[in-house]
């Protein structure tokens, strides 16, 4: 207890009476205003491009993918891209034998990597590639130099593989 003598300061006392927090009004408010922006801001999120942003994630992981599987298994790894698909293809046995036969399986699913493939990528309507052929020697570098592996849609995105080191990055 301390003593009113003016040279220290009374202790701040509570009254049960007062409030603290929000009221259940205040929180339902705050509720119903969230709720009502959400229903008028996501309708304009377009979803084409959210798709579109997605396919373009699973084809660089799809590159990036194929020059780790001729690293692992010294065999070289091509990827060909026509206007509507994507093919995987590893260098048949024994290496080195400039054959491309074998598909590349996605490890995800077990089955090839294609755009055409029920189980393959899965390519949204009105995206296209350009046509490109990659090479990566066992080593993981482009066997065929500087390449562009462009996805198009609503925008135009590229992929890009630098020659000398096979770094696989988005331009």
């Amino acid at each position: 207890m301390w003593l009113n003598s003016g040279c220290c300061p009374r202790p701040v006392e509570f009254s049960s009476n007062e409030q603290t927090g929000f009221s259940l009004i205040e929180i339902i408010l705050v509720i119903v205003l969230i709720g009502a922006w959400a229903a008028i801001v996501a309708p304009r999120v377009p979803v084409a491009t959210v798709q579109e942003d997605g396919f373009f994630t699973q084809v660089i992981a799809a590159v990036r993918y194929a020059q780790k599987v001729a690293v692992s298994s010294g065999c070289a790894v091509q990827i060909t891209t026509t206007a509507a698909d994507i093919v995987i293809l590893q260098e048949d046995a024994p290496c080195p034998s400039a054959t491309f036969n074998t598909a590349v399986l996605n490890p995800g699913t077990g089955e090839p990597f294609s755009t055409t493939h029920p189980r393959g990528l899965n390519r949204p309507d009105g995206v296209s590639f350009n046509v490109a052929t990659v090479t990566f020697d066992r080593i993981g570098r482009s066997a065929t130099g500087q390449a562009d592996i462009m996805v198009s849609g609503s925008t135009v995105r590229t992929i890009r593989v630098e020659g000398e080191t096979g770094f696989v990055h988005e331009i």
